[in-house]
């Protein structure tokens, strides 16, 4: 347990892709940050989580680290079209623009969120920003002088800004009463990654609908190939009547 109080301009809150963009962009800005984060180092991050990258979000990469988001660009898979079929029939179609510009930036990219850590946490590394591990937020005073956090070993922080990118359930929003704000997607979806095989290749940029009996009637199920012959596959559940989503996509 700390005899005294840790200090640093900024706190940051959790070291998922939110927590560590924010305090890239903060260095960035040449505001020395520190993250404290619940898990261990070794903490295991099987599945594949959030695929995505979107443009806007890779630009934003760009510009705090130059050659971040391209380095993700690299890493992910990119594809120009997406397709959805109704029962094997293509019923919607559609093909991306070109980025524009030099075309480095694509509209998006896909690769599992693992992967997305590890570009982040280096470059966390190269700009000097720390992250301190199994270091839950625990308790938060927040008065006009400043911040002051204590973790759940003991530790104390004393800092001007907390950032609370401690996720969905967020010890910080909840210490500090603020409610969670946004939307939230209605739909349950089973993710399945799988190792794919020169006999049952899959195929990519594709959804179709089928029959799934375990997820109680027709289901959409996608999928998508990363880096090194892995391919993530999701199915929603039938929360939307899948009938009037493809007449809602024949229309387009």
């Amino acid at each position: 347990m700390s005899e005294k109080a840790e200090k640093s301009p900024v706190v940051v809150a959790g070291a998922g892709p939110t927590g560590m963009t924010a305090a890239l962009a903060l260095r960035a800005r040449g505001v020395p940050t520190t993250i404290v984060e619940a898990d261990s180092e070794d903490r295991n991050r099987d599945g594949t989580r959030a695929i995505y990258v979107h443009g806007s979000t890779l630009r934003t990469l760009e510009r705090i680290d130059p050659g971040l988001g391209k380095r993700l660009v690299e890493r992910g898979l990119v594809w120009p079209t997406r397709r959805t079929l109704w029962r094997g029939e293509e019923v919607f179609s559609r093909t991306y623009d070109d980025p524009g510009g030099s075309g480095d930036i694509p509209h998006f990219t896909s690769l599992p969120q693992t992967d997305t850590e590890t570009f982040l946490r280096d470059a966390l590394e190269e700009n000097g920003v720390e992250i301190q591990w199994d270091s839950a937020v625990e308790r938060v005073e927040s008065g006009p002088d400043g911040v002051r956090l204590e973790t759940a070993g003991g530790d104390v922080w004393e800092t001007e800004y907390l950032v609370g990118a401690d996720g969905a359930g967020s010890t910080v929003r909840n210490e500090i009463g603020v409610d969670f704000r946004g939307s939230q997607s209605e739909n349950s979806f089973v993710i399945v990654d799988v190792e794919e095989t020169p006999e049952n290749p899959c195929r990519t940029n594709g959804c179709s609908t089928t029959s799934i009996p375990a997820l109680a009637g027709e289901t959409c199920w996608s999928s998508r190939s990363r880096a090194g012959g892995a391919w993530t596959s999701s199915a929603r559940s039938p929360t939307t009547r899948t009938d009037s989503v493809a007449r809602r996509s024949s229309a387009r």
